[in-house]
């Protein structure tokens, strides 16, 4: 199990299958690993609340 810490749209986490160091843009979200296994993501998709 992941235990992910949010604020917002942004996400850290620990995933022990991303073994890499670097950045990686989805569609979706940006992801940024700055330390093997360490994730940062900023989720690109607006949350329902922020539609307009």
């Amino acid at each position: 199990m992941t235990r992910r810490l949010h604020r917002g749209r942004l996400s850290l986490y620990l995933e022990p299958r991303d073994i890499w160091v670097g950045v990686y843009v989805a569609e979706t979200a940006v992801y940024v690993c700055p330390l093997p296994l360490l994730v940062l993501k900023w989720d690109r998709s607006p949350k329902p609340a922020e539609v307009a």
